[in-house]
């Protein structure tokens, strides 16, 4: 029996969201696909407070069952998907990966999995994120968070009598939040992307939007109806397909999916909403949550054992079907439509005991470092050299620090020749090859003040277009550490960066020619550190593995195969950098050395030295590949502060 207020056609458009986030994530066009949830976030606002807002007019709301419908709604279906991915992945993860994984399924059940996705993997588009087989689940953690505060919230809203002092709340909630996640997505977009206070609007206008049509039983004549829905799934749609990973998102440009939506569920009667409620579609939107559920581990399943291919993407298709039919069915259905199950039962077999039982063999496999027993001694040190990390020690500042002082924490080696490390990430990921050269010198102490994302030139605010904020910490830093140089007795200092492959964009740029600005930024900073006493060396930069998956030296030995693990690079990019110091040198001295030709033959770059990985990404050395670069070096040319 259906409620008087369901409405098949939000199940026929679940049907649409869940349809073009697959296409998206199998790769078959829908470059904007993930707005699909953006489309869900929507409908959850819509359908969660079109529940419980007349219960609460009414004073018949209770907070405990609620929260207890939420629970009966999704773990069940959630567990079963865990239990099942989790046992299948154990078999195909390396031990590095299963560790995350399995603390995954941990921030999973405590609905923090957005958080740690966030934290973990950076980016919803990054490289790494790909092979993460729960990273569809950090937007259920959103709406779960969103189901502890919102019914809170409702609760004193319900209580405001006055229709006009009601609207002015509820749009000032909405236009405040919209423009918190502007300014969030602007200044930290992977937490944006992830974390709810800035997709808390996407939810409310569907909250809204229910309280609206509630208080005032809107409606519009067939005609307007059918214009409205036609420009709401046409946003939903444009979204969809132009959007892409390089779209600022959520800001703003959520707002094409969220106002699509909320047209749609306005025009409730027209021509596309009746087409939306047909059976099949229907019941294809009832199973959108098992498909959400399911389909995501499928295709990374597909891409970690890199079988990827149109044919075994339709097979796995088959399968996320075929397991979302069992879940829907046989989980979901029965214990929603289910009058006789008990509450305490339901809570204690269906939630509390299958969620410790999963929290604690994951629990074990973090524990035993993976279920690591599954592999021989040499096997786990290659897993354990990949996973080796150069910034132990923290010493590369985030964004959010970046004034923090130099520290004796960051410092390594002991010896009268005093040398200085600046720049980003790429200039952390040399630590374990100049620690390794400072050791075997035995006179060299250095000290590392690295700051993410940061070229350590001074005096010229650059970086990406889309992050002016990062550009401005950036040059806030580079003038503390001109001052640190000033006040200081470095013998060296030592610039490395994640050079750029192409013109450089220079956000405050007072000529046509951005190049020749930033190359006039970088011969003043060599020039400002040689003035104050100290001689310059520049690191050109190591590149990253292209189109080849930086595992690759892992995979092919979990698979016992002979795939070669060369990377095809940009020749273009890498002689990029080059060609800019080579027009300094006429100019001013300094030293500079390229390690990239320790791996590389040509554009053919080599992801490992005697079968060891030595990246940990696709663009940075882990810390044994680094110290791995540096016992080459050595071999190759002698010590590098030998040399000086």
């Amino acid at each position: 029996m259906r409620k008087s207020n369901y409405r098949l056609d939000i199940d026929g458009l679940r049907f649409v969201a869940v349809f073009i986030v697959i296409l998206n994530h199998y790769s078959w066009g829908f470059s904007g696909g993930f707005v699909g949830v953006d489309v869900f976030f929507v409908i959850s606002g819509f359908v969660i407070t079109n529940q419980i807002y007349k219960a609460m007019e009414n004073n018949e709301f209770s907070f405990l069952d609620f929260w207890y419908r939420r629970i009966k709604r999704i773990s069940p279906a959630m567990l079963f998907m865990l239990f099942i991915v989790g046992a299948t992945f154990t078999f195909v993860l390396s031990p590095n990966d299963a560790i995350v994984f399995y603390k995954n399924i941990i921030a999973n059940i405590l609905s923090l999995s957005n958080f740690y996705i966030w934290r973990e993997y950076g980016g919803y588009f990054s490289g790494l994120a790909k092979e993460a087989p729960l990273l569809h689940t950090w937007s259920l953690a959103v709406e779960e968070q969103f189901y502890i505060f919102w019914p809170v919230i409702l609760y004193f809203l319900v209580k405001i009598k006055n229709i006009k002092l009601f609207s002015i709340i509820s749009l000032t909630m909405i236009l405040l939040s919209v423009l918190f996640s502007q300014f969030g997505t602007e200044r930290a977009i992977t937490a944006s992307y992830f974390l709810l206070p800035t997709r808390f609007f996407e939810l409310i206008f569907g909250c809204f939007l229910s309280i609206l049509m509630l208080k005032s039983e809107v409606d519009f004549n067939r005609n307007v109806k059918n214009v409205m829905s036609f420009i709401g799934l046409s946003f939903i749609l444009y979204s969809s397909l132009f959007f892409n990973e390089r779209t600022e998102f959520p800001g703003y440009n959520a707002l094409v999916p969220v106002l699509g939506t909320v047209l749609f569920i306005l025009s409730n009667g027209s021509f596309l909403n009746a087409l939306l409620s047909n059976r099949h579609l229907n019941y294809l939107g009832q199973m959108s949550y098992s498909l959400y559920l399911w389909h995501w581990p499928a295709i990374t399943l597909l891409v970690y054992i890199e079988s990827d291919t149109f044919l075994n993407k339709i097979l796995s298709l088959f399968i996320v079907f075929l397991m979302s039919f069992i879940s829907l069915n046989f989980i979901e259905n029965p214990i929603k439509e289910s009058k006789k199950i008990n509450k305490k039962h339901l809570l204690l077999f269906g939630f509390f005991i299958p969620s410790l039982l999963a929290i604690i063999i994951s629990w074990i496999g973090i524990y035993t470092n993976g279920f690591d027993q599954r592999f021989n001694e040499y096997e786990n040190t290659v897993f354990k050299a990949m996973t080796s990390d150069n910034n132990e020690r923290k010493c590369l500042s985030g964004h959010r620090s970046y004034n923090r002082a130099l520290s004796s924490e960051c410092s390594f080696g002991n010896g009268e020749i005093s040398v200085l490390l600046i720049g980003d990430s790429h200039a952390n990921h040399l630590r374990g090859f100049f620690e390794n050269m400072s050791e075997k010198n035995g006179n060299v102490k250095i000290t590392e003040y690295t700051l993410d994302s940061c070229h350590p030139i001074f005096d010229l605010t650059h970086g990406n277009r889309n992050k002016p904020m990062v550009a401005t910490t950036c040059r806030i830093r580079n003038d503390i550490t001109k001052e640190i140089i000033s006040k200081s007795d470095f013998d060296f200092v030592i610039l490395a960066a994640n050079w750029p492959t192409k013109t450089p964009f220079v956000y405050e740029s007072r000529m046509n020619d951005m190049l020749s600005e930033y190359k006039s930024g970088l011969l003043n900073t060599i020039r400002y550190i040689k003035k104050s006493g100290a001689e310059v060396i520049i690191m050109e930069d190591t590149p990253g593995t292209g189109d080849l998956d930086f595992n690759c030296p892992v995979k092919r030995l979990m698979a016992n195969d002979d795939r070669s693990c060369v990377a095809n690079v940009d020749k273009n990019g890498m002689s990029y950098f080059p060609s800019i110091l080579e027009g300094m040198e006429e100019k001013e001295s300094f030293y500079r050395y390229n390690i990239s030709q320790l791996i590389c033959d040509g554009s053919k770059c080599k992801l490992e030295i005697n079968g060891t990985p030595i990246y940990k990404d696709n663009g940075h050395l882990n810390k044994v590949g680094s110290e791995l670069l540096s016992e080459l070096f050595i071999k190759d040319s002698g010590n590098l502060f030998d040399l000086l």
